[in-house]
């Protein structure tokens, strides 16, 4: 695992030791259980982007 500044403390919550690998969404009732879960989570992946974004 990789360690966070404090900076980086939002990040946390997807910390993971391996990678939860999903499958693509094959009906409208994986898409509507998925969404919850992106929809947490793309503030964070926003912001991950502009940061790698920044190395290039």
């Amino acid at each position: 695992m990789t360690s966070f500044n404090e900076e980086d403390s939002s990040y946390l919550k997807y910390e993971k030791s391996s990678h939860d690998l999903k499958r693509p969404i094959s009906d409208h009732l994986q898409y509507k259980a998925y969404m919850p879960e992106y929809l947490d989570k793309y503030d964070s992946y926003c912001s991950i982007h502009k940061i790698l974004d920044s190395y290039r």
